[in-house]
């Protein structure tokens, strides 16, 4: 009975040495597919430059361009070497994943953009912040996806202007087919020689089931506060609205053929140049569309 409990024993300890290297090379493909999607988007091109899959850790190296005609017309585009932006991906494999504490689950990751890339290490160093934005993610055993980001603050000097972040959150999960997430930036502001821009309280949120990345019934909004632009000589805000809100709301029929959307634009007031418009709404509705077009 003592023989048959240890060898019980080592074959357990075996499966878990064992299921890390297994586990890795499943993120290595998923990783690929996913950056493959990504790659398909016109609006975006992806490649996964690099994977160095270990036992327990893993690391990818992608990078990421934005933009219409992102491939063909990146050296055009400005911002130059920041249109495209490289990414670094630690991975942890589980069961038993180790990476900025323990977690048991298939996998946990950590994506940030990659300071060892030039241009990158120095914006952050003049920020004086640890990253541009950290975005983190831990996989349960039953598949679901648990995320959370942040962006720090900062204050950034652009010769006579100055741009100041209060930072930016989100967290949300995904246990597919459905996506849930909720993010806010508490303010933004960018003061120049001509005047201010002041925007306060953006938050956004979505509950919806990912069935394509075009067909995602549920719900999304999308809101901001206050927004204001006021002038260097200090007078009225030349322009001004508070309680702004865009809200979507998409059903899909029993057959999986036939869209229906509403959409909704409130804003609680909105002053520009002396006009006032207080408590406006616009709704939309868009009834039999067909998910195949």
């Amino acid at each position: 009975m003592n023989k048959l409990a240890i060898a019980a024993a080592a074959l357990l300890v075996i499966m878990l040495l064992a299921l890390p290297r297994v586990v890795g090379g499943v993120t290595e493909a998923r990783v690929a597919e996913r950056v493959a999607v990504i790659d398909a988007n016109p609006q975006a091109a992806a490649e996964l430059t690099a994977f160095d899959r270990g036992w327990f850790r893993s690391t990818a190296r992608i990078e990421l361009t934005f933009g219409p005609g992102a491939v063909a017309g990146a050296a055009e585009m400005p911002l130059g070497v920041f249109v495209t932006l490289p990414i670094l991906v630690e991975f942890a494999h589980g069961p038993i994943a180790m990476l900025d504490g323990l977690h048991f689950g298939w996998s946990k990751f950590v994506a940030r953009p990659d300071a060892d890339v030039r241009g990158i290490g120095e914006l952050t160093e003049r920020l004086g912040i640890p990253y541009l934005f950290e975005f983190r993610g831990e996989s349960s055993y039953l598949g679901e996806l648990s995320f959370d980001a942040d962006a720090p603050p900062f204050e950034l000097p652009l010769d006579e202007a100055h741009l100041t972040f209060s930072g930016g959150t989100l967290a949300g999960k995904f246990a597919a087919p459905r996506l849930r997430a909720a993010g806010t930036v508490g303010a933004v502001d960018f003061t120049s020689p001509t005047g201010t821009l002041a925007v306060r309280g953006v938050q956004l949120s979505a509950d919806n089931e990912v069935r394509s990345r075009y067909v995602m019934p549920g719900e999304a909004s999308f809101s901001i506060d206050s927004i204001s632009m006021t002038s260097a000589r200090g007078a009225a805000p030349l322009f001004e609205a508070a309680n702004l809100r865009i809200a979507s709301d998409a059903a899909i029929d029993a057959a999986a053929e036939l869209l229906e959307m509403h959409v909704t634009y409130d804003a609680g007031s909105v002053r520009l140049e002396g006009n006032v418009l207080e408590d406006a709404a616009v709704g939309v509705t868009v009834r039999n569309l067909d998910v195949a077009a």
